[in-house]
């Protein structure tokens, strides 16, 4: 059986955020990179929160709302309602229910009419983890609940709709290092620009700048696939060039290595995520933004 994930917000909002500027950008180049853990740490941290993590929809709301506002992904993109691809209320839930059927996801979150959350789970293989996640299973359903509210009314505080949508400019909201910036800058004009050269410009060895992006918590290999990860997701949100076209103009080595790297990132192919980008709703509104609610026709039949 393949392998099960979850988006990297809903584990996150469980934890405390280091809001340190160098800290919340490289949240930011890593989960533009890997949007996902895997269903089964997600299990387990639950588990391991216990009790602390009932009653705390306030609180998580609130990681959430600011996690929102420095998530880059390419997902974040797809489903926001102020992202330039939105339609409103209706278009974020037809996109939600969309790409939930489509992701390797350990749970299939769908939303109806009404705004109520049914969550479907394929079968799990593990006995134990099929257990952990019965025991698991009506916390992340409210964390499933607080996540929909915050994305589907654009992230409240610290908003995604006022939020740097570019990792150059959320380094420079940030106060992030020169050097950080300078690549940024370059990589958009020279995608495949490499650290030798790179380093050449800054006027140090590869290994020295490799050791300043580190004390960032950065690595230039990372820095430089989110900076590819965003010049493919314009491309593919704002155009029709092909697949092949738009791997050689982010960077990347040619299709195969693109459609690796995007999967990796968000989930689901390039070709899927241009598809769900144009969906078209024409059933008129869904779910008024913020009115999600839990619902309590969970389905968790197959955990």
């Amino acid at each position: 059986m393949a392998a099960l994930f979850c988006y990297h917000l809903l584990p996150a909002c469980l934890g405390d955020i280091d809001e340190r500027p160098h800290a919340l950008l490289a949240r930011a180049v890593r989960t533009q990179v890997q949007g996902f853990v895997t269903h089964q740490a997600y299990v387990a941290q639950v588990l391991r929160g216990g009790p602390q993590a009932r009653g705390q929809e306030a609180r998580r709301e609130a990681r959430l709302a600011l996690l929102c506002a420095l998530d880059l992904n390419p997902v974040q993109a797809l489903l926001a309602p102020s992202a330039a691809v939105g339609r409103g209320p209706s278009a974020f839930v037809d996109r939600w229910n969309a790409y939930n059927r489509m992701a390797p996801l350990g749970v299939n979150t769908q939303l109806d009419g009404q705004g109520a959350l049914r969550r479907e789970s394929p079968m799990l293989p593990d006995r134990a983890l099929r257990a952990a996640a019965q025991r698991s299973a009506d916390i992340r359903a409210g964390i499933a609940a607080s996540c929909v509210s915050v994305l589907a009314r654009g992230g409240t505080s610290g908003s995604p709709a006022d939020a740097p949508r570019t990792l150059q400019s959320l380094a420079r909201r940030l106060g992030c290092a020169n050097e950080v910036l300078d690549l940024l800058a370059w990589w958009r004009e020279e995608p495949a620009l490499a650290l030798p050269d790179a380093a050449r410009r800054l006027g140090r060895s590869a290994r020295q700048l490799q050791r300043d992006l580190a004390r960032h918590g950065l690595g230039f290999a990372t820095l430089r696939q989110a900076a590819r990860i965003e010049h493919a997701q314009q491309a593919l949100l704002g155009g029709t060039a092909s697949l092949t076209g738009i791997a050689h103009a982010a960077g990347f080595f040619d299709s195969a290595h693109f459609v690796h790297g995007w999967q990796r990132a968000c989930g689901v192919s390039p070709s899927q995520y241009r598809q769900l980008a144009g969906r078209l709703d024409a059933r008129g509104s869904l779910c008024a933004p913020g009115t999600v609610r839990r619902g309590v026709d969970v389905v968790e039949n197959a955990q």
